[in-house]
């Protein structure tokens, strides 16, 4: 679920463009650089966060939005990585009809912030407290999800901001577990549909076309983190968890936009 905002079509040649670059520089999580990337130990080689978007007015920006970003400062790579759909406002129809396309984009953070700063809208930024090995993993992921391409079919669950943003997390850490502290009280006792009325009943017509395209998957029982599907929920749940001894995500948040 999440943002799944659209973007732009002058958005998209930005991204597409830093897509050749970034796959060209990074392939497989991999830097040119003099010494193997592999080895290096420097946990600061590679920054991950996670940024947060304030709701906005479009479908799927009621709920706000979240997306991943990966830092090299060393080498001067800064992009955020999110799914985005075709722009809902000019293809309703595609949309009704189960038609819609998505994919990953690689965006540079000033062209992201930009949108933001357009639509009025505040972002915060919480650090992920991940190994080196697993950052390197994780830019190795999220090349591959890129090199699959803007055509795929919209899933508003599995291509959700938040439920694909903790699945590529769980990726990247293969083998090493998340350790769950809490969970959200709501989880107890509602489904993942009651999960999204809660936070999107106040915007009706949203609502309404949500309900309208929801089949029963949205309906059925499933684990506490298959129900992540909200951003708010997201960053909830992450605060709550750890790996190994350190806590996974930031309990503060640093304001790149102001609300």
């Amino acid at each position: 679920m999440g943002k799944q905002h659209s973007i732009s079509n002058q958005l998209r040649r930005i991204a597409r463009g830093a897509l050749i670059i970034f796959v060209m520089m990074m392939g497989l999580g991999g830097l040119k650089a003099e010494e193997p990337v592999d080895s290096i130990v420097d946990e600061n080689f590679v920054i991950t966060s996670l940024l947060v978007a304030d709701p906005g007015d479009v479908l799927y920006s009621t709920v706000g939005h979240v997306a991943l970003r990966m830092e090299c400062p060393q080498y001067g790579h800064d992009y955020v990585f999110s799914y985005e759909s075709e722009d809902v406002r000019h293809k309703v129809i595609t949309f009704l009809a189960g038609n819609l396309k998505m994919g990953m984009f690689a965006i540079p953070i000033k062209e992201y912030m930009d949108i933001y700063r357009k639509e009025g809208r505040g972002v915060r930024q919480y650090t992920l407290n991940l190994p080196i090995d697993v950052k390197r993993n994780l830019w190795r992921i999220l090349d591959n999800h890129l090199m699959e391409g803007t055509n795929l079919a919209y899933d508003y669950i599995k291509r959700g901001c938040a439920y694909s943003t903790l699945s590529i997390i769980k990726e990247s850490l293969d083998t090493i577990p998340i350790h769950y502290a809490a969970w959200p009280e709501t989880y107890k006792k509602l489904s993942r549909r009651e999960l999204a009325d809660v936070q999107i009943n106040e915007h009706p017509w949203n609502w309404f076309l949500l309900m309208l395209i929801s089949n029963g998957e949205i309906d059925s029982e499933c684990s506490y983190e298959d129900k992540t599907i909200m951003p708010a929920d997201l960053i909830y749940v992450l605060q709550h968890a750890s790996v190994g001894e350190k806590k996974l995500l930031s309990d503060e948040a640093k304001v790149l936009l102001p609300s």
